[in-house]
């Protein structure tokens, strides 16, 4: 299950170890980095978690990207390393998205909207 937490007034998704391996996989995930982007200038998407991923997952940041609208939210991924990380390599998909090597330096990249820490966990 991912989880969404505010930290240091930035919104950040923890994703699980396989996200959106089926259409309805897809379908929740669109929806859950929708609904935690909507507002804010910027989302992190921590993939320190993610042991395996498919095209359906590039498709679901490129959807939730596109619903959010380029100027509304940036979609910030860190924590990318193996076979996922290669993925985004080949596909040519670390050139759409800016890809940090940890949290931290995805968060000192952003800018925050207020200094929170909470946590909301929300399933997908």
């Amino acid at each position: 299950m991912s989880r969404l937490i505010h930290q240091h007034g930035v919104a950040v998704v923890e994703m699980h170890d396989r996200p959106s391996m089926t259409n309805e996989d897809h379908e929740r995930v669109v929806e859950f980095l929708y609904r935690a982007g909507r507002g804010r200038p910027s989302l992190v998407i921590d993939c320190a978690a993610v042991k395996t991923m498919n095209g359906m997952f590039l498709s679901a940041l490129l959807t939730a990207g596109k619903r959010l609208g380029a100027r509304s939210c940036e979609l910030v991924l860190c924590n990318l390393s193996g076979l996922p990380r290669q993925l985004f390599t080949i596909t040519g998909m670390d050139l759409v998205f800016a890809i940090h090597e940890s949290r931290d330096e995805a968060l000192s990249s952003v800018e925050p909207v207020s200094d929170l820490m909470v946590e909301e966990p929300v399933g997908c």
